[in-house]
């Protein structure tokens, strides 16, 4: 185990970084900018709370002489959270501009952090188990963790650019799929489940991808009302996402003067 411990370690870090730069450029389309400055604190907080956890179970024995099973688990649900997390907190009706004037929104609000800080909170996890199995190796097993986070942004803004903003947590959770590979050899009696689990985790790209609500205030969601509006083209990138929006009722001609007494062509 402590062999495969830090090239999992590392992968999963890369994971969990490439999934926060992903909700970065999510929360800009399904929210606004400013939003995605809450993908830090929202990491943190997932970290810190499984080192809450991680602390209470080990002072009450709960995972003593247990870590490496449950640096296994912890790494499995992980993986397995990325994608599903984003497309439960992607249902959840919540509107920032009714977040002072409606109190329910508060709760939703409340209720999408927790959904999107699962996949931390077991990445947290398996990242305080790590130093706990290998405490005579803290230099190791923390050079990992750093070296797979630094590849994980570049990671998370080459997938940024290259794949459609849907498709991100998916392939995010695929990655941290593969943390579990070296597990395998050292899986003892769990080599079944941890197969299973890896399977599972890459087979994450190859289901529907979720319809990304945007914010009914944005003008693009407002073209997209018009009558037999449609997208021509869409583009993703780390400056955000691109659309080509067209409708018989959008129009176009600059300079043209106030007096024009023939019908204003449609925009092409």
């Amino acid at each position: 185990m402590k062999r495969a411990l830090p090239i999992s370690l590392a992968v999963l870090s890369a994971a969990v970084l490439a999934h926060e730069v992903a909700l970065v450029h999510l929360f800009s389309i399904l929210h606004w900018t400013h939003f995605a400055a809450l993908v830090i604190g929202l990491a943190l907080l997932g970290f810190g709370a499984s080192g809450s956890a991680i602390t209470v179970a080990t002072r009450r024995g709960w995972i003593t002489g247990r870590e490496g099973p449950a640096f296994v688990l912890a790494t499995a649900l992980a993986a397995l959270t990325f994608d599903p997390s984003t497309r439960l907190a992607m249902a959840i009706p919540f509107d920032a501009f009714e977040l002072i004037a409606v109190p329910r929104q508060i709760l939703y609000l409340a209720l999408t952090w927790v959904v999107l800080g699962a996949p931390f909170f077991f990445a947290g996890a398996a990242v305080t188990l790590a130093f706990l199995i290998a405490p005579d190796r803290i230099g190791r097993v923390y050079a990992a963790n750093l070296a797979g986070s630094g590849a994980g942004s570049v990671l998370g803004l080459a997938l940024v650019a290259t794949l459609p903003a849907d498709g991100l947590p998916a392939v995010v959770g695929a990655t941290a799929g593969l943390a579990l590979v070296p597990l395998l050899r050292w899986g003892g009696g769990h080599r079944v489940a941890i197969a299973i689990a890896v399977a599972a985790a890459i087979g994450l790209p190859f289901l529907p991808r979720p319809s990304i609500p945007m914010s009914p205030y944005k003008e693009q969601r407002l073209a997209l009302e018009l009558p037999d509006a449609e997208v021509l083209a869409r583009r993703d990138g780390p400056l955000g996402r691109l659309d080509v929006v067209a409708a018989p009722a959008l129009r176009h001609l600059p300079g043209t003067s106030l007096t024009l007494d023939r019908p204003v062509p449609a925009r092409p």
